[in-house]
């Protein structure tokens, strides 16, 4: 686990990072793997090229009615899109909602909207945005969460940057 206390631009403590005002991290390991918030974020890109490709073949559909033919080319390759995309939607919303309940079971959530009773982590790196037993978090409490994920990939490229040096 990694902690960093910074203080105007020097830092103090373990972590050598560099930021504006006064900021502490905690990180913490993830499970192996994509999170349950990547998953659902592939979901709904899915999920919205799915619906952009039933307006679509809905349009190219109306346009081919004095056509008489039900199989032209662009139809079908708007409805390949289409069901091609509904089934990666479904296989994403599965795999997101498994990957969750692993999460919930390791005692953390990287979705947004999860389980308050555990604490919720940045799905990249791993960096604490709101305790366990906190509501969800306000606007300015993102903000400052994101100040600290920030300040953590700082300390990641300095750290990555000494190390190249020695």
């Amino acid at each position: 686990m990694d902690v960093g206390i910074l203080r105007m631009g020097v830092a103090v403590g373990i972590e050598r990072v560099s930021a504006m005002s006064d900021q502490v991290w905690e990180q913490r390991e993830l499970l192996p793997g994509v999170s349950s918030k990547r998953w659902a974020r592939v979901g709904l890109i899915s999920l919205g090229i799915a619906a952009i490709s039933t307006i679509a073949l809905l349009f190219t559909v109306n346009a081919s009615r004095g056509d008489y033919q039900y199989f032209d080319p662009i139809s079908v390759l708007v409805l390949g899109v289409a069901a091609t995309s509904a089934v990666a939607f479904w296989i994403c919303y599965i795999l997101s909602m498994r990957k969750g309940r692993r999460e919930v079971a390791a005692g953390y959530t990287t979705s947004a909207q999860g389980d308050n009773e555990v604490e919720r982590r940045h799905s990249p790196t791993g960096v604490v945005m709101r305790p366990a037993g906190a509501p969800d978090l306000t606007k300015p409490q993102w903000d400052a969460a994101m100040i600290r994920v920030r300040a953590y990939q700082s300390f990641l490229t300095h750290r990555s940057g000494d190390c190249s040096h020695s």
